[in-house]
């Protein structure tokens, strides 16, 4: 017999704390206590648990900003023998009554094309959800075997262009490039101000022409072992040029260069120039060592 139950994890008992831990991956552990992964201070963390004669054999983590009146669940997962669409749609189900008692009137779900991903689409399905659409692709690469042809070309920049590390953007620059993003220059998935407490010093670089800033690459640095390549952007008017090549080849070299073992890189299908997405599936992908598909749907309650 299965059921789902709200956890209070300042009272749980070592086994089961132990138990669920087993069942989040390592980036939302921190939820177990309550903490946003991501750093969101306004937002408040729910964890529902699935359990089984007493034992932990689910997890749901979703996180609920009262002012926006929306929530996204961050990570659902299930001991493998306990992956059922049955157990998924529970923990949904679970979830969307434990909001909307919250005042949320829309949520949203992420989720790797993984083992389970069938399962979850099935239980979306059943719980009136909208289509999943897959809207990004995560490439992971060890950086001692990344080692394409053209990552060896000497790329160079023509007059007038300056590459410098983006921790010596100027507070005017900075200004340039938000008064630029609140125009609608570029969309904010390459914003470079996203995750700043995690960017990476190491190989987040910038591009400037005629002392104007028109380009950056940023990383951060999402663990001890990783760099995620986050956002890549080069101002429109020079976008037909090799100048984004020329960034993103100096930051792998910088990466390489370390002791830092892998790279992340994670596209997001929304929006995404073609020209890049065609670079990515030729000259990117065939290098990884996982490729990861992730899906999105969202339910208004």
């Amino acid at each position: 017999m299965y059921h789902v139950v709200e956890l209070d994890l300042t009272s749980l008992d070592l086994h089961q704390l132990k138990g669920y831990e087993l069942l989040t991956s390592p980036e939302y552990r921190i939820c177990l206590s309550g903490k946003d992964p991501y750093g969101i201070t306004d937002s408040n963390i729910i964890v529902l648990g699935l359990k089984t004669n007493d034992t932990p054999v689910g997890i749901i983590i979703a996180n609920r900003i009262a002012v926006l009146r929306l929530a996204q669940i961050y990570f659902l997962n299930l001991a493998v023998s306990h992956i059922t669409a049955e157990n998924v749609a529970a923990l949904l189900s679970a979830m969307e009554a434990n909001v909307k008692a919250q005042g949320v009137i829309n949520l949203t779900i992420k989720y790797p094309d993984n083992i389970a991903a069938a399962v979850i689409t099935e239980a979306l399905k059943t719980l009136h959800w909208q289509k999943p659409i897959f809207f990004l692709l995560t490439c992971l690469f060890k950086s001692k075997d990344f080692n394409p042809t053209w990552l060896q070309k000497p790329y160079s920049y023509p007059p007038g262009f300056v590459e410098f590390p983006w921790l010596e953007l100027t507070s005017q620059e900075r200004d340039q490039i938000m008064h630029e993003q609140e125009q609608g220059l570029f969309l904010p998935s390459v914003s470079p101000f996203g995750d700043e407490n995690i960017q990476e010093p190491l190989n987040s670089l910038g591009l400037r022409y005629n002392d104007r800033v028109i380009g950056w690459m940023i990383t951060h640095r999402i663990d001890t072992q990783t760099i995620r390549y986050s956002a890549l952007f080069i101002h429109p008017e020079w976008q037909q040029s090799h100048l984004w090549i020329k960034l993103l080849s100096d930051a792998i070299r910088l990466q390489k260069s370390s002791s830092v073992p892998f790279a992340l890189l994670e596209i997001k299908l929304s929006g995404v120039d073609h020209s890049w997405l065609n670079f990515i599936k030729r000259r990117l992908i065939p290098h990884t060592c996982q490729v990861i598909k992730t899906y999105q749907s969202s339910k208004r309650l």
